[in-house]
């Protein structure tokens, strides 16, 4: 490995004993030699230390952080910590990234002046790969170049999206300066990026803040990303605790202010979010003032929407939840699950 890499990959991983390897042969380390890897094993119970391990004695360029379960976010600054590239790329441990596209991303980066590169991705399952569009490309270029501003106008109306994997980050843009308050902090303090303190909605609150303190963001023109659709985990899990969780990162995020010509687009983001955490919240009557909770958020967004421009899918999912259908239509899946 070079002394400097220029890209650290994090990768936390978490019981990926299924997927691992196909992850790490995605990065061909054995051709990119001047890139790290950081994999976390984040408390794993099956065989994932032993394949990190593995994976380790072959590939000069990986290391491994064993440690106790702390979650995803946790992992995250893990990485980190230890990382010593000059970009970040947070890879999740049952993805891939396109062939080829690791030094067609250092060429497109070389000369630009910014903190965040974002791509697009290619959603797959385990019976068919990803359609890699950059794999046919000569290269990746940069299409534009935005404020931090406008990528989070683009992700209030949906254009863009706050998955932390479709984002290459500078590392000293990332890591903010902490607070420097506490006499027992100096001036080289970094602050990690991501919040531990939400089980649901982590990414999102974390993307906010980390756009809120860059300046120039790169947008990319090809795919170089395969998220994988785990076809087993579609029906989530119903969890009080993870609706709670949702509907704290969603007060959060209307405590951040945006002019009054993107508030409507915000807080149909919003709506979204509510939606689907209302859908978590399990039946019972210790569960209810949680789920009141929720519905006045929803409704209060919807009041401060207009019906007229909820837009056509919030319209009908708001049709259904005041109606008492989308509540029925919840019981009903959980029973067949």
């Amino acid at each position: 490995m070079e002394q400097h890499p220029w890209l650290s990959i994090i990768i936390p991983a978490y019981n990926a004993e299924q997927y691992l390897n196909e992850c790490i042969a995605s990065l061909e380390l054995d051709s990119n030699s001047n890139i790290e890897v950081v994999i976390v094993d984040d408390g794993s119970t099956d065989s994932t230390a032993s394949t990190c391990d593995r994976l380790q004695s072959r590939f000069l360029n990986l290391k491994v952080i064993h440690r106790a379960n702390g979650g995803l976010p946790s992992a995250r600054n893990a990485g980190c910590r230890e990382a010593i590239g000059e970009w970040l790329w947070f890879v999740d441990s049952d993805d891939v990234v396109a062939p080829g596209v690791i030094p067609k991303l250092r060429k497109a980066l070389e000369f630009s002046v910014c903190d965040i590169a974002g791509f697009q991705f290619e959603s797959f399952d385990d019976h068919n790969l990803p359609n890699w569009q950059c794999a046919h490309n000569n290269e990746v270029k940069v299409d534009k170049i935005i404020g931090a501003y406008e990528l989070l106008c683009r992700v209030y109306r949906g254009e863009s999206r706050q998955y932390i994997w479709s984002y290459l980050f500078r590392k000293d843009a990332l890591l903010i300066k902490e607070s420097l308050s506490h006499s027992d902090k100096d001036s080289s303090s970094l602050g990690f990026p991501f919040r531990e303190d939400f089980s649901l909605y982590e990414d999102v609150v974390s993307f906010e803040q980390i756009v809120r303190h860059i300046d120039r963001v790169a947008l990319l023109n090809a795919v170089c990303y395969g998220y994988r659709v785990n076809l087993s985990s579609m029906s989530r899990r119903r969890s009080s605790p993870a609706a709670a969780s949702g509907l704290k990162a969603v007060r959060e995020l209307a405590n951040y202010h945006v002019p009054e010509s993107v508030l409507k687009d915000k807080c149909r983001m919003e709506m979204n979010l509510l939606f689907s955490a209302y859908k978590l919240v399990e039946d019972g009557e210790a569960f209810r003032s949680l789920k009141d909770d929720i519905a006045a958020e929803i409704d209060r967004r919807a009041k401060a929407i207009g019906w007229t421009h909820l837009g056509g899918n919030r319209y009908i999912r708001y049709f259904l939840f005041r109606t008492g259908l989308m509540d029925l239509i919840i019981r009903w899946r959980s029973i067949r699950v």
